[in-house]
C-alpha cells in the first residue's frame, strides 16, 4: 500500500506542475489583454 507521505508528495508535485503551467499562461493572457487595451487607448488619443 502507498504510504501517506508518498501520496502527499505526489499531490504536491501535481500542484506544482499545475502552477508552473497555469501561471505563465494566465500572465500571457492578461498581459496580451492589457497590451491591446493600451493600444486602443493610444489609438483613441491619437
Amino acid at each position: 500500500m502507498i504510504s501517506p507521505f508518498t501520496m502527499t508528495a505526489l499531490c504536491e508535485l501535481v500542484l506544482a506542475l499545475v502552477l508552473v503551467v497555469a501561471v505563465p499562461a494566465m500572465a500571457l493572457r492578461w498581459g496580451s489583454k492589457d497590451m491591446h487595451r493600451d493600444d486602443d487607448l493610444n489609438f483613441w488619443r491619437g
